[in-house]
């Protein structure tokens, strides 16, 4: 069996996240390629962009790095810029706890109040590693044709 190349990873974008008693996850509102308002500007009472940054146990030992921009951002200064906490996986596939080729998945929540956008365009989530640039995942942000 042929296994998807490392790292990689993805996005959900949901308006809420709920943690049961069950150790389940729950995404409301998930969100597919866009966010359609209907008009601009306007105010998202919350978004939650859940990462999933996977790698293979020992090929980074470098921190991993999330950056999230916005359509109202500049690209080169993105409103998040958060490590993952990849460290605690790392150091149990060190000590021997995880077997040496797992696949290791790298989480994290990012929760928007009160998003404000003024203008079209993508909410872009990117991963940076070891001077590697990879794109996790872009939600769209689009205007509702107007009925006349």
């Amino acid at each position: 069996m042929n296994k998807v190349p490392t790292p990689f990873g993805y996005v959900i974008f949901c308006d809420d996240v709920r943690n049961e008693t069950t150790g389940k996850e729950i995404f409301v509102g998930v969100y597919k390629e866009k966010i359609v308002v209907s008009e601009l500007p306007a105010t998202l009472p919350r978004l939650f962009a859940v990462v999933h940054y996977i790698e293979t146990a020992g090929e980074n030992d470098e921190p991993v790095f999330i950056e999230i921009t916005t359509p109202d951002s500049d690209p080169d200064k993105p409103i998040i810029v958060q490590e993952l906490p990849a460290g605690i996986l790392r150091e149990r596939v060190a000590k021997g706890a995880i077997p040496k080729d797992a696949r290791l998945t790298i989480r994290g929540h990012f929760e928007f109040p009160f998003l404000a956008l003024t203008k079209e365009g993508d909410l872009v989530v990117t991963a940076k590693t070891a001077g590697k640039e990879l794109e996790l995942g872009r939600l769209g942000v689009k205007l509702a044709p107007t009925t006349d």
